[in-house]
């Protein structure tokens, strides 16, 4: 946060006002508007050479609760609708199958991500073969603790951020997307959604014929 004062004459006195005003892009919380939310910053490292920042695809894999069916995809007959997957800040999936239960088919392509460190001449290439799901949401958590100072992770609070399976569970779609509220990977008696976050790298390439120099 920072503070502007000003000095307005009001009645021949001068009369001083102070304006706080909150920044995001001080803090770090969330990309600009040329990084997308796939960005992972580089581990601290000794070395010289400045690390680069990797690049990921994020996909979220969202399941509902029922008494008949227990965990499930969202279906007509249910209370709650969910989509079965979502991108980071409602981005679409290019070429997507929404309904397959594997994230291959899901995103079978790249889908945009917006890069200042992208050239012209380059294109998203896959980096790596498989998708993984993140059983430690670092991101999120550092997330949470510059948000807030009464932020309390997992840890702190006695369980781990995802289960065994890499789920994550919440009253409600909306909770997740709360800076506040840590990442918790047990299931209560009032949870009804839980979501299972995937990662996959990618990277840039030169585009053959570009006509530009790297």
């Amino acid at each position: 946060p920072f503070i502007i004062t000003l000095s307005i004459p009001e009645k021949g006195k001068p009369k001083t006002i102070h304006f706080l005003f909150q920044t995001f892009a001080m803090t770090n919380l969330f990309p600009s508007i040329d990084e997308d939310e796939e960005v992972i910053p580089p581990k601290p490292s000794s070395s010289s050479d400045a690390t680069p920042n990797k690049y990921a695809v994020v996909m979220y894999e969202v399941e509902v609760w029922s008494g008949q069916e227990k965990w499930h995809r969202s279906t007509d007959n249910d209370n709650i609708q969910h989509p079965s997957w979502v991108r980071p800040h409602q981005r679409p999936i290019p070429n997507a199958s929404y309904i397959s239960k594997d994230v291959r088919d899901v995103c079978p392509i790249v889908p945009p991500i917006y890069s200042k460190k992208k050239k012209k001449n380059e294109k998203w290439e896959w980096e790596t073969k498989q998708w993984q799901f993140d059983r430690k949401r670092s991101r999120q958590i550092t997330i949470g603790e510059k948000y807030s100072t009464k932020y309390q992770p997992p840890a702190m609070l006695g369980y781990d951020p995802v289960d065994k399976d890499g789920w994550e569970y919440s009253t409600d779609l909306k909770r997740f997307d709360d800076p506040e509220r840590a990442p918790r990977g047990i299931c209560r008696w009032s949870d009804k959604v839980r979501r299972r976050r995937w990662v996959r790298f990618v990277c840039t390439t030169k585009i053959p014929n570009s006509g530009e120099e790297s």
